[in-house]
């Protein structure tokens, strides 16, 4: 990959005067994942690179090559939050402007790396979750992450009339579970994911 990609990708889109918005229409992806391309959660495919310096209005050999200036006015100084999972270890940072406005306690918020394939399309194996565990408290057709037996899952609950819980995932290779209130606990509701290509 090249070296320091994430602050040349940047420079050279704030010295074009694009937005990330911007950005993401003229190559044809998301904005949030030109979001965590700049901050290093995530890194472009090849197609996608060519893409990004094609828009960038730059030659491949000076995208990689240039000297570039990350502590002049050309970027903006950015504030980030940091999530950390004490159980796993797993340490995230995040740009405050990608996620101000959402609504979850960014205090009791914790990241953790999704493990398969049971959630998809929604969640991908290897994407990062972020867990508000003050929202613990089952909603219908929501998505939370469950300790099960000592294996976290991520599903969405679903409140049976006896008073058990459905826990139903997006792929249909994996049938729901059918569990009593006590079996599990709730530890959080998922509140945002970083998709890795």
């Amino acid at each position: 990959m090249i070296d320091n990609f994430p602050e040349r990708l940047k420079y050279f889109r704030s010295k074009q005067s694009l937005s990330q918005t911007d950005l993401s229409n003229l190559v044809g992806i998301s904005q949030k994942q030109i979001s965590d391309y700049e901050v290093g959660n995530s890194v472009p495919r090849q197609a996608n690179l060519l893409k990004l310096i094609n828009a960038l209005n730059v030659t491949k050999q000076e995208f990689t090559t240039a000297t570039i200036d990350t502590e002049g006015d050309v970027i903006p100084d950015l504030e980030f939050i940091k999530f950390h999972n004490e159980v796993s270890n797993l340490k995230i940072s995040l740009p405050e402007n990608i996620i101000q406005d959402l609504p979850f306690d960014k205090k009791n918020t914790i990241p953790t790396r999704v493990n398969g394939q049971s959630m998809l399309p929604l969640l991908n194996n290897g994407d990062i979750a972020l867990i508000d565990t003050s929202q613990n408290q089952p909603q219908d057709g929501k998505v939370f992450a469950i300790n099960f037996f000592n294996e976290e899952l991520i599903a969405r609950v679903f409140r049976n009339p006896d008073g058990t819980l459905l826990l139903s995932r997006d792929n249909d290779d994996y049938p729901p579970k059918t569990v009593s209130i006590d079996e599990v606990e709730i530890i959080g509701k998922l509140v945002y994911r970083m998709g890795m290509m």
